[in-house]
């Protein structure tokens, strides 16, 4: 039995545990593992308490000696915008969380649920990220339970089960089973990654594998998970002396590299480090907000702006016309061409799309633009409860204009969503779109038959965030 890596900080009962450092054999297209070094041992249990003990210095901050990732302000403003690391050994779980939070807005905005975003922000004229007060988090610690917010925290803790068969709270994880948490919740967000870990315990181990391991991430400047000390961490920068981590109990600071290396200290329990590397290819963010400029910023230096339209907007008829017509309409300052089909603004409440009748088999409406879309927030429902959509037989979908002049689907409305059926409490769907997308549309379709407008789905606010 592998020592295990206790999550938050309680006080230890001494028990005997053992040791021994394994290969990590998960998905071998996705995972790099390193093979099996030392031997099983009998140990004892160290106690510890809360920021690593006197490991830890808080607030610290690298030098100039310091080797570092380029977004070291990141863990160092990200304050307590993640879960709560209650007393119930999940830190784990709150480590992983603000990997993951860290790449959702420096490689692909799709990691982390648009739901679940706290954007980054600023009070000043400044346009440097670095500057900003706040980083973008994905959820928040406020001693005010109406302020907290814990939802992907918990939604780790729920994948983390699936993964491990295993509740975290109360029984903490291995390193290894850290690694399930983030390969199952990554995996479903259908990007492509590596993962590059190894773990154990010092006194079986030659720890200048997990420090090299350390040392090369952040070399590459990408920041790690570090699991020491019985806590686990996200280290962004080291020197001869510290490594430098975001704690995930709201503070920065600085580690002895003992807690990763230590014998007297750390051989009860399980360390290792934790490398995620994407091989997808990077998709824009808009997580830091400026009030100032009104503004939405990628790190990589993409600007974005929201621009919002009411079905009363669209200055359309009160009806549903069986040609082709094409209107350019104002989100805004934001000038959109529009073509739709059997779509019209229906009885004073929403833009209707409406697709089954007699010689009527389809509807959209379709928005162009002349800059590039980066998301859509649309409040989306079914007119009715009786519109008859029929599996098999039945269409619904947001879609998106691709380079090559094809509308490609990004959602399913009939069955990626529960659609509701009153059109007063309507879904609202959010939609990050692929980078370079100018057009997308809303498309149903449905049989032609019947002598009354049926098929309709009801478009209500609409929201563009675009360059």
């Amino acid at each position: 039995m592998k020592k295990k890596l206790l999550l938050g900080f309680l006080l230890l009962v001494s028990i005997f545990l053992k040791g021994i450092i394994q290969e990590n054999f998960l998905n071998e297209k996705d995972i790099i593992v390193h093979p099996n070094y030392g031997q099983t041992v009998e140990k004892i249990p160290l106690q510890s308490n809360s920021n690593f003990g006197s490991l830890f210095w808080e607030g610290h901050k690298p030098g100039s000696s310091a080797v570092q990732i380029k977004e070291s302000y990141y863990f160092q403003k990200l304050f307590h915008y993640y879960g709560f690391n209650e007393d119930n050994h999940i830190c784990t779980i709150i480590a992983s969380q603000i990997l993951l939070g860290y790449y959702d807005t420096f490689q692909d905005d799709n990691i982390v649920d648009e739901m679940f975003e706290i954007n980054g922000g600023t009070r000043s004229k400044t346009k440097n990220l670095a500057e900003f007060l706040t980083s973008p988090g994905t959820g928040k610690y406020d001693e005010d339970s109406n302020q907290s917010d814990q939802r992907f925290r918990d939604l780790l803790i729920e994948t983390g089960i699936e993964a491990n068969n295993k509740d975290p709270r109360g029984n903490g994880y291995y390193t290894d089973e850290q690694v399930n948490l983030i390969k199952k919740y990554l995996d479903s967000k259908k990007v492509t990654y590596k993962i590059n870990f190894y773990q154990g315990t010092t006194e079986e181990l030659k720890v200048n594998k997990i420090v090299n391991l350390i040392k090369s991430t952040i070399q590459s400047g990408r920041p790690i998970i570090v699991n020491g000390a019985e806590h686990s961490a996200v280290a962004y920068a080291y020197d001869e002396t510290y490594v430098y981590v975001n704690d995930g109990l709201g503070h920065f600071g600085a580690v002895l590299w003992s807690a990763y290396t230590n014998t007297q200290s750390t051989t009860n329990y399980d360390i290792g480090a934790i490398d995620i590397e994407f091989t997808s290819s990077h998709h824009h963010s808009d997580n830091y907000y400026s009030p100032y400029y009104d503004e939405y910023y990628c790190p990589c230096g993409k600007v974005f702006t929201k621009n919002s339209i009411n079905p009363e907007d669209y200055g359309y008829e009160e009806a549903y016309y069986s040609n082709t017509t094409s209107r350019e309409v104002l989100a805004g300052t934001l000038s959109i061409l529009t073509n739709r089909k059997r779509c019209g603004y229906i009885e004073n409440e929403y833009i209707n799309l409406s697709s089954r009748k007699e010689n009527v088999n389809e509807a959209f409406l379709e928005y162009h633009l002349d800059c590039n879309v980066k998301k859509i927030e649309v409040n989306i429902s079914f007119w009715s409860a009786k519109e008859l959509f029929l599996k098999g037989t039945s269409s619904a979908s947001i879609d998106i204009l691709n380079e090559n002049g094809e509308w490609v689907k990004m959602l399913d409305l009939l069955n990626d969503v529960i659609l509701s059926t009153d059109r007063y409490n309507q879904n609202t769907v959010i939609l990050n779109l692929p980078n370079n997308i100018k057009s997308f549309r809303f498309y149903a379709s449905n049989l032609p038959i019947g002598d009354r407008n049926k098929g309709r789905i009801s478009i209500g606010h609409l929201t563009i965030t675009h360059e």
